[in-house]
């Protein structure tokens, strides 16, 4: 992972999406470097100050490696949102419940300074799984 000098470093899970890359460019204007980190890769061509890491968002060590020393994360990993991917709900909570868990838990070790959970979760998701793991992060 790049050095940091003196410019904040900024973590953009599902950063390989539209609003993850679209978030990123932005970050970047403003100077900071950003880590895009997906599972899969963008398919835009990365601006100076970005950087892509591979990674699957419940795999807790390599999401550890990335977020440790981020002074902010943007969790926007997410999966069902639309079409097909709804029907599959073991994979929506592993990916969106499990991968919440994960990033909160880099938080709780100190790893980075602020997370910033952004969601287009409609109201007729079930969110009642989703508040256990938010009242344990506490």
């Amino acid at each position: 992972m790049t050095g940091t000098g003196d410019k904040e470093v900024h973590v953009v899970t599902g950063g390989a999406g539209f609003p993850g890359f679209s978030l990123g460019k932005q970050l970047t204007k403003k100077g900071h470097l950003v880590r895009l980190f997906d599972i899969k890769e963008p398919v835009w061509e990365l601006e100076d100050g970005m950087e892509f890491i591979k990674g699957d968002i419940v795999e807790g060590r390599k999401l550890c490696e990335v977020i440790k020393g981020a002074n902010a994360v943007y969790h926007l990993a997410s999966y069902g949102m639309s079409g097909r991917e709804q029907l599959n709900k073991d994979l929506i909570e592993k990916i969106n419940l499990g991968g919440t868990e994960a990033v909160l838990k880099g938080k709780n070790f100190g790893l980075c300074r602020q997370i910033y959970k952004v969601t287009a979760e409609r109201k007729y998701h079930q969110t009642s799984q989703s508040l256990k793991y938010l009242k344990s992060a506490k």
